[in-house]
């Protein structure tokens, strides 16, 4: 598919004009710096200059130099960097096979892969597995080599692709299909509907790939074709619903698979889908459900991806504190003023813009839309493949409609040009599409024929435009419609039908979550609308998104500053403190712990205060042998898996017999037990002494986010750290000392050890010089922290916590 078409302001692609690309011989180098300088990190090695070179340097044969390829693919094709990809790629190729496929193929070679591709695909793909590969490993591991690339050069160089496509059934025609190879040929089924415009017949390609995949043994093939079908049903094959239903079944067979860079890819469709048919709330719930998974797998284009549409749901919906909208500006993030500059790809880029059209054109700031809009035309190209490559020219062609008065004759005609093409593409994806592209392509002529004064044929467009985005389940689009139509019949004078259509403008956003929008509507239309309903203060706690937040209640903002931390900190140690930080600086909480449960018994993780003190346990504790928290209240939680709120601890009868409570005296806890499948069940307990009722539960949903968080960073601290000893570990471990929540001071231990001693209080004085009544507040603090009541019981607390060894 031919993307210039549509604006003529875009420039040709990479592929189809080789002068705007290096050639193969003068790129090999420009791909892994990056990579290789963390090697050299991780081995203390020198560092050529040559990144290749390096890669070669540290493999002793083959195998291994092919494992580093394969590794760093896998790591640039997680961060969407498709074009480095390609060049190590093709460079690994010619000097591991002697397979030579240059960057920028000729036209003739492109013209005669692409017939050779579509000829022989049928034959090949019924090709058996063949038993002999096993026989022939070189050619089986050239195989998965090409196979690993096809999806790269799909994303960013589609004549690249097609050539390594015809190398792909040339080796398969020779050798046999592989496990592998219902992923090629679904991948070609992409190329189809993308660059060709066959979308039946890449559809049916994709279908026939997945029953293909059935016969196959298990391999991340599966999952990578069962993206490709959800994906390319979703856009092109009318049936949103079955689209969606693939998708979530290939993030389910990519976890299993371990193929985390097509879950990944999975699950940022699927949370397009919630932005172009659902609510604001569902893509909410969905990010929730996703982000752990992407930040455990390190996918960092998918997580700055998720915190991007984090950030927008916070702006629609106002639900990020007042002070939360600079502190969570993610470096080159869509909230990032600079991110236009800062981005690493175009498909970064790409996103940014377009969230920020969208929110300019809803906000009525038009020429900032069409700005920024026009800022990723020299990207189109390039990210085809992107969902949101429909919602930037529908945004982008409203616009430049609703900002035609402000422009000139000169301007007014250029753009002229641009709407008409971008008309005529949606009207072809209508007549592919109709469910998703039909409203489109309806909304975008009646804004035409409304600038063009043919008043009657707008009426028409507008009202079938409003039908097709409710029938469809279209509800941003259809809350635009009727809010378009409103404003059109205003500025006929037709003031009752326009009140109707702007109330169910109204309720459209109002029901996707934009509360910021219907606001804005208020203040504007005030005669149109009816008045606003009044809430009383438990009716507005209840409603999720738009509650405004109190200084101990978290927020979006937790989350984002939480993605921010995984973003920007390196060290695991560090970044589980600020982590921490936020959980603390959110609820109120004056001290936290984490436990995890393993083996049906819970162990005491990570312990903090809110001054920072505290400490990540060197060796995790089972609770029953940690006196420092309410215990009573953390079972009370793990065994049910229910948050369990108290509010003052010390009145509940259900804990008055925990010793803690008895010693201790907190006043509010909030225990948050935390179960998701396959993952150890976490319980995070929040404990508040200053104050009662400190915790709200109103955002339940956050914390339990900023729990799994803070759970997958104490992973990131080694294996060393986190193991979880068995019963005869634990005993004959003399050397380990546990971390208390609240931990003696060096003085406090020098005290201990004397009394353990059996010296009095006087001759403890004498002996480090301090007076008697200081030795007594000692003492008194000692037994405070240890939860004991005498000198016989401390230093029996203190030999079973192992305090007293050197």
């Amino acid at each position: 598919m031919e993307l210039t078409h549509l604006i003529d302001q875009s420039p040709k692609t990479a592929d189809s004009d080789p002068a705007t690309l290096d050639s193969e011989e003068d790129r090999p180098s420009g791909i892994s710096a990056d990579y290789a300088k963390d090697e050299h990190i991780r081995s203390r090695l020198p560092l050529p200059d040559n990144p290749l070179e390096y890669l070669a340097l540290q493999a002793e044969s083959r195998q291994e130099r092919l494992q580093l390829y394969r590794a760093q693919i896998a790591q640039l094709t997680d961060k969407g960097q498709y074009a480095e990809v390609l060049t190590l790629g093709l460079h690994a190729l010619k000097q591991e096979y002697g397979i030579r496929i240059p960057l920028v193929p000729g036209a003739g070679a492109v013209s005669k892969a692409r017939s050779f591709v579509k000829k022989q695909v049928p034959h090949s793909m019924c090709r058996p597995v063949s038993p002999l590969q096993a026989d022939h490993p070189d050619a089986l591991a050239s195989i998965e080599f090409v196979q690993s690339l096809l999806f790269p050069a799909v994303a960013a160089r589609r004549n690249v692709f097609i050539v390594l496509m015809a190398k792909f059934v040339q080796l398969t025609m020779r050798h046999g299909n592989n496990p592998g190879s219902p992923a090629a040929y679904a991948i070609y089924g992409l190329h189809l509907c993308y660059d060709t415009e066959q979308y039946a017949e890449g559809i049916q390609l994709a279908q026939e790939a997945y029953e293909f995949s059935k016969s196959m043994p298990l391999s991340a093939a599966r999952s990578t074709v069962t993206y490709v079908l959800g994906k390319v049903t979703f856009h092109w094959g009318n049936d949103a619903e079955t689209g969606e239903a693939l998708l979530l079944r290939a993030i389910e067979q990519g976890k299993n698979e371990h193929n985390y860079a097509f879950v990944g890819l999975a699950m940022i469709e699927h949370v397009h889908a919630a932005y172009t048919r659902g609510t604001l709330e569902h893509i909410y719930v969905l990010i929730q459900q996703y982000l752990p998974f992407v930040i455990e797998a390190n996918l960092s284009l998918r997580h700055l991806a998720f915190c991007d549409y984090l950030q927008l749901i916070g702006v629609y919906t106002d639900s990020l504190s007042e002070s939360a909208h600079d502190s969570v500006r993610l470096n080159g993030s869509y909230a990032d003023d600079r991110a236009e500059d800062k981005a690493d790809n175009p498909f970064q880029l790409f996103r940014i813009c377009t969230f920020r059209t969208q929110q300019h054109y809803l906000q009525e700031h038009y020429e900032e839309a069409v700005r920024t809009a026009e800022a990723a035309i020299p990207h189109l190209s390039a990210v085809r493949i992107v969902p949101l490559f429909q919602e930037h020219l529908f945004y982008y062609a409203l616009a430049i409609c609703a900002a035609w008065d402000l422009r000139g004759n000169d301007e007014k005609s250029a753009e002229r040009h641009r709407l008409k093409r971008i008309r005529e593409q949606m009207g072809k994806w209508a007549a592919v599409n109709p469910g998703y592209y039909k409203h489109k392509h309806e909304l975008i002529s009646a804004e035409i024929a409304r600038l063009s004064g043919q008043a009657s044929k707008a009426i028409d467009l507008y009202q079938k435009a409003i039908f097709s985005t409710r029938e469809g389940g279209y509800i941003q689009d259809w809350a635009v419609a009727n809010e378009l139509f409103a404003r059109f019949l205003l500025s006929m004078g037709i003031v009752k039908a326009a009140r109707l259509y702007m109330n169910d403008a109204y309720e459209g956003f109002k029901e996707w979550g934009a509360s910021i929008k219907t606001t804005a509507m208020r203040n504007r239309y005030p005669d149109l609308l009816p008045k606003e309903e009044t809430h009383s203060k438990a009716e507005e706690s209840d409603r999720r998104l738009a509650v405004p937040v109190t200084a101990n209640e978290p927020d979006l903002s937790s989350v984002l500053k939480a993605a921010q931390s995984f973003l920007e900190e390196s060290n695991p140690e560090l970044l589980l403190r600020k982590l921490v930080r936020i959980v603390i600086d959110n609820t109120g909480a004056e001290r936290v712990c984490m436990l995890v449960e393993r083996d049906g018994r819970l162990y005491v993780e990570l312990v903090m205060d809110e001054a920072g003190d505290g400490a990540i346990l060197r060796r995790p504790v089972p609770l029953e042998r940690y006196p420092y928290l309410a215990s009573s209240v953390v079972v009370l939680a793990a065994s049910t898996l229910t948050p369990l709120k108290v509010d003052d601890v010390r009145l509940d009868g259900r804990f008055r017999n925990d010793p803690y409570v008895r010693y201790k005296r907190p006043k509010s806890i909030l225990c948050l037990p935390i179960s998701r499948p396959g993952y150890p069940n976490v319980v995070l307990y929040l404990e508040n002494h200053s104050v009662p009722s400190a915790f709200v539960l109103h955002r339940y949903d956050v914390l339990q986010l900023l729990a799994c968080q803070t759970y997958y960073a104490t992973t990131m601290l080694g294996p060393a750290k986190r193991a979880f000893p068995s019963e005869q570990a634990e005993a004959d471990d003399s050397d380990s000392r546990l971390l208390l929540l609240d931990p003696l001071t060096v003085r406090e231990i020098q005290v201990l050890r004397l009394m353990a001693g059996g010296l009095s209080n006087r001759e403890i004085s004498d002996r480090i010089g301090i007076v008697v009544g200081t030795v007594k507040n000692h003492i008194k603090n000692i037994f405070s922290k240890l939860g004991v009541s005498s000198r016989m019981k401390a230093v029996s607390q203190a030999k079973d916590l192992q305090l007293l060894s050197d």
